[in-house]
C-alpha cells in the first residue's frame, strides 16, 4: 500500500459534479418556462417561434443530458463511498500489524493535501508523531493501552474502557498496577523492564504468562498481552493489546471436563468391553464344551440308533432263519421216528418190501427238505453276517455293488416279507468297489426303513427303484418311492437330528440325519432332495475306487 487514496481528491470532484447538476437542473427550467409561455401566449414574431422551438428541443436534450448527469452522480456518490471503505480497511489493517510488532509500509498524505481535513487518521507517517499513533490505536477493535518507561498510562481506547470500565480521564498518567491485581503487579513490573532492556521489539504473552485484569469495580478477569516497543521521538512507549479471555477459558473448561468425562467413560467402556470379551470366552468355553457333551451325546445317540437297527435285523433274521431250521428239524424227526419204526420191524421178522420202499422214499424226500431249508438258513446267515459285520467293523474291502445289494434286500425280507411293497433294483452286475460297505448297507437300509415306516403309511401297496450307475469318476444313485411324499416344513427339516413326525410311536428322528453324516462324512459323498411328482426322490453321488470283474473274480468265489 503505497498511499491510502493514490493523491485523489474526493471533495472536489464531489463539488464538481454537484455543482454541474444543480446548473443543467436550473436551465433545463428556465428554457422549459420560456417555451410554454410563448407556446400559450402565441408567439407574434418569428423569432419568437424560432425561440420557443429552439427552447423545447433544447429542454428535452438538456433533460437527457441532465439525466445522465445525476446518474454519474450517483455513480461518484458511491466511489467516492467505496474508497473511503477500502481506506479504513487499510487503516485497521495497518494498526493490526502495528499492534501484533510487524513492519508496515503504510504511506500517510502530505501535509498540504486536502485529505488532511477529510479523513484526520491519516495525517502523517504512524512513526513520526504519537499523537498520530493514538489517534489509530483509539479506534481499533482490540483493547489497547500504551504506557511509558515508568509504567504510565499515557494512552486507553474506548475498547479498554469498555473492557476495564474506567473513563480515559480517570486512567491516563496512573500507573499499569492500577489494572493489576496485587499478586501480579510486582512480577508484571519486573517482566516489562526486562522487555525494555532487551534487543526484542515484540514479545507475545498470550500462552504461558497468563495473569488477571482488574476492573474498576473491583472484577478480575483472565487477560491475554501482546506487547510492542516503539520509540518515538527518542521516547520509549510500550502498546500492549490486551484480549479478554473469560469465555476462552470457560470453554476451554467444557472441553477439558467434556474430554475428563469422555476419558472416564472411554476407561469404563474398556472396563465393560474387557468383562464382556471375558464373560463372552466363559460363554464361548461353555458353548464349546456344550457343544462337544452335544456332539458325543448326538454320536452315542447314533451309534446306539445303529445297535438299535442291527438288533432289528438280527430278530427278524433270527425268526427268518428259524423257519427252515424247524422245518429242518421237523423233517430231521420224521426220519428218526420212521427209522425206529423200521428197526422193530426187522428185529422182529417182519420188514416187508413195501415198508422198505415206503421208508426209503420218506427218507429221500426228508433229506430234499431238509437239504433245502439248510441251505435257506445257511443263505441267511450269510447275508446277514456281510451286512451286519460291515456295519459293525467298517472296514474297506472289494465288493460286488449288484450282489451286495441283494443282500441287503435280503437281510430285510422278514420285515419287506410281511408286506406287499416291492423293492426293485436296477445295477450294472460289473461294478466292483474297493470301499467301506458298511456305510453303504445302513444308508440303503435307513432309506428303505424311512420309506416303509413313513412314506407308506396307509398304504398296501409300494414301489421303491434303485437305480446306479457311474458318471465319470462318480457313482450316482437314486432312489425314489411313490409314498405320500413331504410337506414344506418336513423337507427343510428332513437332515435335522432328532426331527421326528413318529415321536410319540418311539421315533427318534436320527435316521435321515445318519444317512446324511454316513453319506458326507464316511463315504465322501452328497445326498440332495430332489423334485418329485409322487413319493420322495434323492440323488446320492459318492467318489469312488473302481476295479475290473477279473480282478474281482477271486475273492467274490471264496465268498
Amino acid at each position: 500500500m503505497k498511499s491510502m487514496t493514490s493523491n485523489v481528491n474526493k471533495n472536489l470532484i464531489f463539488k464538481l459534479l454537484w455543482t454541474i447538476s444543480i446548473c443543467d437542473i436550473l436551465i433545463l427550467i428556465t428554457l422549459f418556462t420560456l417555451s410554454e409561455y410563448f407556446s400559450q401566449n402565441q408567439a407574434n414574431t418569428q423569432l419568437q417561434h424560432a425561440f420557443a422551438y429552439i427552447a423545447f428541443n433544447f429542454s428535452t436534450i438538456n433533460l437527457i443530458i441532465g439525466l445522465m448527469l445525476i446518474s454519474a452522480l450517483m455513480i461518484g456518490i458511491y466511489f467516492l463511498q467505496f474508497i473511503q471503505k477500502q481506506e479504513h480497511k487499510d487503516v485497521d489493517s495497518t494498526i493490526t500489524r502495528l499492534v501484533n510488532g510487524e513492519e508496515t509500509d503504510y504511506q500517510p498524505a502530505r501535509k498540504n493535501d486536502r485529505q488532511q481535513a477529510a479523513f484526520p487518521s491519516a495525517i502523517e507517517t504512524l512513526g513520526e508523531r504519537k499523537a498520530h499513533y493514538f489517534m489509530l490505536l483509539d479506534v481499533t477493535a482490540t483493547a489497547t493501552l500504551t504506557i511509558d518507561e515508568s509504567q504510565k498510562i499515557v494512552q486507553f481506547n474506548q475498547a479498554a474502557q469498555r473492557l476495564f470500565g474506567y473513563e480515559k480521564h480517570e486512567i491516563l498518567d496512573r500507573s499499569l498496577a492500577t489494572l493489576l491485581p496485587k499478586r501480579y503487579r510486582k512480577d508484571h513490573h519486573k517482566k516489562v523492564k526486562s522487555f525494555d532492556k532487551s534487543d526484542k521489539e515484540f514479545v507475545n504473552l498470550r500462552e504461558g504468562s497468563r495473569v488477571s485484569g482488574l476492573r474498576k469495580n473491583g472484577e478480575e478477569f483472565p487477560i491475554e498481552l501482546d506487547i510492542t516497543k516503539v520509540e518515538i521521538k527518542s521516547e520509549k512507549l510500550f502498546i500492549a493489546a490486551i484480549f479478554d479471555i473469560s469465555d476462552r477459558l470457560v470453554q476451554q473448561e467444557k472441553i477439558a471436563q467434556q474430554t475428563l468425562e469422555l476419558k472416564q467413560n472411554n476407561q469404563q467402556l474398556k472396563h465393560y468391553q474387557k468383562m464382556l470379551e471375558e464373560t463372552v470366552h466363559e460363554r464361548n468355553d461353555e458353548l464349546e464344551l456344550s457343544t462337544l457333551s452335544l456332539n458325543a451325546a448326538t454320536q452315542q445317540l447314533i451309534d446306539a440308533e445303529k445297535m438299535v437297527a442291527l438288533g432289528q435285523m438280527v430278530s427278524s433274521a433270527a425268526h427268518e432263519i428259524n423257519t427252515p431250521i424247524g422245518i429242518g428239524v421237523t423233517c430231521a424227526s420224521n426220519v428218526l421216528e420212521a427209522t425206529t419204526s423200521l428197526n422193530g420191524r426187522i428185529n422182529n421178522n417182519q420188514l416187508t418190501k413195501n415198508d422198505l420202499t415206503s421208508y426209503m422214499a420218506m427218507v429221500e424226500q426228508s433229506a430234499k427238505i431238509i437239504l433245502s431249508n439248510m441251505e435257506r438258513a445257511a443263505e441267511l446267515v450269510h447275508s446277514f453276517k456281510a451286512v451286519s459285520s460291515d456295519q459293525v467293523t467298517d472296514m474297506q474291502r472289494l465288493f460286488n455293488l449288484n450282489e451286495y445289494l441283494e443282500e441287503i434286500l435280503l437281510s430285510l425280507n422278514p420285515r419287506l416279507g410281511k408286506t406287499q411293497h416291492e423293492v426293485f433294483i436296477t445295477c450294472d452286475d460289473n461294478i466292483v468297489l474297493d470301499t467301506k460297505p458298511g456305510p453303504l448297507s445302513q444308508i440303503i437300509i435307513n432309506l428303505i426303513m424311512n420309506s416303509l415306516i413313513h412314506g407308506f403309511e396307509q398304504m398296501d401297496h409300494g414301489t421303491i427303484r434303485l437305480a446306479i450307475k457311474l458318471m465319470g469318476g462318480d457313482l450316482e444313485l437314486i432312489y425314489k418311492d411313490n409314498g405320500k411324499g413331504l410337506t414344506e416344513e418336513q423337507a427343510n427339516k428332513l437332515f435335522d437330528p432328532f426331527y421326528t413326525t413318529k415321536r410319540d410311536e418311539g421315533g427318534t428322528g436320527l435316521g435321515m440325519h445318519i444317512v446324511e453324516d454316513l453319506v458326507k462324512n464316511s463315504l465322501g459323498g452328497q445326498i440332495k432332495l430332489m423334485p418329485s411328482e409322487e413319493g420322495i426322490c434323492f440323488k446320492l453321488t459318492f467318489p469312488t475306487i473302481l476295479k475290473s470283474v477279473e480282478a474281482t473274480e477271486q475273492p467274490l468265489a471264496n465268498k
